[in-house]
């Protein structure tokens, strides 16, 4: 078993007809991405929706979703799948991109295992809601990842990036893992200092300063 399985790729964005796009109408899809990504990149900042993985930003799933609300798009999950494979258990999650009116113009697909490294200590519904996550950001990046890529962030959705304990030193991986397992750091902070040493550091000295 793999400690990170790969989430599925999905359909064609949209199965509506296209219109013949003319210079004018090309020139203004432009326009509107950059000013999107522009504003995008406002509110990952201010609201930290990012993540810095070896100097790279990828954007959490509330980045996505803003994306969505730009175009009034949403997402909704259509279908929750548990999984069991030998000692391994996990789910798959299927999301729907729907427009304004109503039409579905995107899907995408996520897993979450148990076997995954920062996961083995998970509950059914932390893999549930990470399978969910994943299903979510993955439709998303299918149909928004120019704008994503326009506001300086990377297409990968921050939810699919492998967790793997090489990315920090062992000195602190091990110790994250402990405070993690003692319930003194939550679930979003374990996985953010997992992929980062940088977040790992400074959690480790603000802990520090607070025992003073």
């Amino acid at each position: 078993m793999k400690d990170e399985k790969q989430n599925l790729e999905m359909v064609n964005p949209t199965q509506q007809n296209l219109e013949i796009i003319n210079p004018t109408s090309l020139t203004e899809m432009i326009e509107r991405s950059k000013k999107q990504a522009k504003e995008l990149a406002k509110l990952v900042e201010s609201n930290k929706w990012s993540t810095n993985i070896q100097g790279k930003k990828y954007l959490h799933v509330e980045a996505w979703e803003t994306i969505g609300l730009f175009n009034g798009v949403s997402a909704k999950i259509v279908n929750l799948t548990p999984i069991k494979e030998d000692t391994d258990f996990g789910y798959q999650a299927e999301a729907e991109l729907v427009d304004r009116n109503g039409n579905v113009i995107g899907r995408g697909y996520g897993l979450c295992f148990r076997s995954e490294y920062s996961k083995k200590n998970f509950d059914k519904y932390a893999l549930a809601g990470m399978a969910q996550t994943r299903a979510i950001s993955r439709a998303f990046r299918q149909v928004f990842s120019p704008v994503v890529v326009l506001a300086g962030y990377e297409p990968t959705p921050e939810a699919e990036m492998p967790r793997k304990a090489s990315v920090v030193s062992n000195k602190y991986a091990k110790y994250i893992e402990l405070l993690y397992k003692t319930k003194k750091i939550d679930k979003e902070t374990y996985e953010k200092c997992l992929v980062s040493e940088t977040e790992a550091v400074k959690l480790v000295k603000k802990l520090k300063n607070e025992k003073k």
